[in-house]
């Protein structure tokens, strides 16, 4: 998922001429003025074009059907040229590239040749991310990103026999092209793209349901660039600083989430589309609920197209392709890299030493959640014991969510990020997040040798 800078004037934010710290001092006014509006400036701005060129595509495609291809292309180029520029011309070149090789390469249906585009696909972006300038590939990184997991979705669904026949010139630049899905994402199927014309939303249901999403993509992006700042002073203690630096990033991905909820649904997408859980990360029950709920379609993406594809040579490599895959789509850096492993090695940890206590106690505290009504365990959620060992390892997570997010600082140079200088945040915290984990898995160890 893409993600964009807002930069605004924090001038009257820095020190004062004593050398005190003035943030303390701003008050609510001056928070509107200097953050609060121009924000909302620059999102309506962004928004309107956006909106504008979703719904035109659908409007026009509802009343020109034979023409509705063309229109996804013109209007996804245009609002891709309004967002990125000249640098829209190594995208287009991306997506014709890709065409050429499924007309020359997909006519046989093997899966052969879908490892094979996946294969190129993993190697162009990974080269994108040494080779070009980075401050370059950061602002193009999302779409490349959406157009890769476009394709190949579409050939592993050919090579499946799931999609029967490959999409045409018109339609593959329509589908990878879309308004509701090229910019902010979030990924959709061929088979979502076609529902765009197939399925007509206008109704009070459909404007309430855009109206909501824009509106709190909004409240989302306020959160993250004003009022963190007031709500989480830095002065009141080191971790409350580094929540609010983990917290800021989050809602700045909420924001983009809800953002492509109302692009998608204007562009004609089903208005049941969610791409994230705030709630679900925030107060996490376990870290594979984050994962999952971080980004719902790429999870469902990686899930479908590698992890599964993958388990023919088993377990292990489709873990180790799904991790690779997810880092290269991403942007292949130290700091992610480190990041997704951290996770994964949480998440399991927190599984099995949780599926163990699950066991052994006969209660639902295992990592995935029991139904409300478990006829399996003896102790359910409704017991307060129960219930105060959950909500440990909700605040557990929560520690672990604020220490692997203080190194996602959008605010650090770009060009050290493939430093090994960029682990200094943990290594200031003497790697503590780490540690509990392996603590946990140590544990896990001696009850099971008991």
């Amino acid at each position: 998922m893409a993600y964009y800078d807002y930069d605004y004037d924090d001038e009257h934010m820095d020190e004062d001429e004593d050398g005190g710290d003035n943030s303390f001092s701003i008050n609510f006014s001056e928070n509107f003025y200097f953050c609060v509006k121009p924000v909302v400036n620059v999102w309506v701005k962004h928004f309107c074009i956006l909106a504008c060129a979703c719904f035109a595509t659908k409007l026009a495609s509802y009343l020109f059907f034979r023409w509705r291809h063309i229109f996804s292309i013109i209007f996804g180029t245009a609002v891709l040229y309004y967002f990125f520029d000249w640098l829209l011309f190594f995208i287009i070149s991306h997506v014709i590239v890709s065409f050429i090789y499924l007309e020359f390469l997909m006519k046989s249906n093997t899966k052969r040749n879908a490892h094979l585009l996946t294969l190129c696909t993993v190697i162009f972006l990974i080269s994108c991310e040494f080779l070009m300038k980075s401050t370059l590939w950061q602002k193009i990184r999302g779409p490349h990103m959406l157009i890769a997991m476009k394709t190949i979705s579409l050939v592993y669904d050919h090579s499946s026999s799931s999609q029967k026949a490959l999409p045409g010139i018109q339609e593959y630049l329509g589908y990878t092209l879309s308004p509701g899905s090229s910019v902010f994402g979030p990924w959709i199927s061929y088979k979502d793209y076609l529902v765009f014309f197939e399925v007509n939303y206008f109704s009070w249901k459909w404007c309430e349901k855009i109206l909501e999403r824009s509106f709190i993509s909004l409240i989302f992006l306020l959160f993250s660039a004003c009022w963190f700042d007031l709500l989480l002073p830095v002065h009141w203690h080191h971790w409350v600083f580094l929540y609010r630096r983990a917290i800021t990033i989050r809602f700045s991905h909420y924001f983009i989430s809800s953002l492509s909820e109302a692009a998608n649904m204007l562009a004609g997408g089903r208005i049941e589309t969610r791409v994230t859980s705030p709630l679900e990360i925030e107060l996490p029950y376990s870290m594979m609920q984050v994962v999952k709920h971080w980004n719902i379609p790429m999870h469902r993406w990686l899930k479908q197209y590698v992890f599964r594809v993958s388990q023919e040579f088993g377990s292990f490599f489709a873990v180790l392709a799904t991790y690779v895959v997810s880092a290269s789509l991403h942007g292949f850096n130290f700091r992610l890299a480190g990041i997704l492993i951290s996770l994964g090695f949480y998440s399991y940890v927190e599984y099995i030493f949780r599926k163990k206590l699950s066991i052994k106690w006969n209660a639902c505290i295992s990592a995935k959640p029991c139904p409300t009504y478990c006829e399996k365990h003896e102790h359910t959620e409704r017991k307060i014991a129960v219930k105060f060992f959950n909500t440990l390892f909700t605040f557990l997570n929560i520690f672990h969510l604020v220490y692997l997010g203080i190194l996602l600082d959008f605010n650090t140079d770009k060009e050290q990020y493939n430093s090994m200088e960029t682990f200094n945040d943990w290594k200031d915290l003497n790697y503590i997040s780490h540690g509990v984990a392996l603590g946990m898995f140590f544990l896990h160890t001696l009850i099971r040798a008991l």
